[in-house]
């Protein structure tokens, strides 16, 4: 059962998205360029992605093909509307064949990072989810710990291919494992007794 603080706290996320997106790309950076107002800003509201990865893997993925060509379909669709305002607005020349083969590709090129490997986690979902059912709490932890280590040493430190800087499936399988982690074994805090 879903709980609505959850979801909200989901929103909020996805309003950190936007807010990223519009102080890298968009309007505030030609207001403000390279302002530290810009720079705080941002540093407040980047981890908005993981926020919104860990409240989905709070939850789990329960894939259903239904649902995931729904969102093969949705992609699809804002992928001809972005052609069309490519060539309407932007007068962006695009051949008769990207009219095809973007929208049937969304998985592999739907115009941003994020959408191809959210697919491609909802796909190795399945398998993520098989692999914590069959792990002890002990191996689960140890799990985490490695992964921990490959992340930060590999991806943050030496920016190598194992974790390119969160924008892979290394990144998000790893925050969705964490995340299903917590939800199922929950950290209690007993208040201590004052003598």
């Amino acid at each position: 059962m879903r709980n609505s603080s959850f979801e909200l706290l989901r929103i909020v996320a996805m309003l950190m998205i936007v807010i990223h997106h519009f102080i890298l790309h968009g309007i505030c950076r030609n207001v403000m360029p390279d302002s530290i107002g810009l720079l705080v800003a941002n540093q407040s509201v980047i981890y908005g992605v993981n926020l919104f990865l860990f409240i989905t893997a709070y939850w789990g993925i329960k894939l259903k093909w239904k649902s995931f060509l729904g969102l093969l379909f949705i992609c699809s669709f804002y992928k001809i509307i972005h052609l069309c305002i490519d060539i309407g607005i932007f007068d962006t020349p695009h051949a008769w064949y990207e009219w095809i083969a973007k929208p049937l590709m969304v998985f592999s090129h739907p115009g941003g990072w994020f959408v191809n490997v959210y697919i491609y986690l909802l796909l190795l979902s399945p398998l993520l989810n098989a692999a914590i059912h069959q792990m002890s709490k002990k191996q689960y932890h140890k799990v985490l710990v490695l992964l921990t280590i490959l992340e930060i040493y590999s991806g943050y430190i030496w920016g190598q291919s194992v974790s390119n800087m969160g924008h892979d499936l290394f990144h998000f399988a790893y925050i969705y494992l964490l995340g299903r982690y917590i939800a199922l074994y929950p950290i209690t805090f007993r208040p201590t007794k004052i003598i």
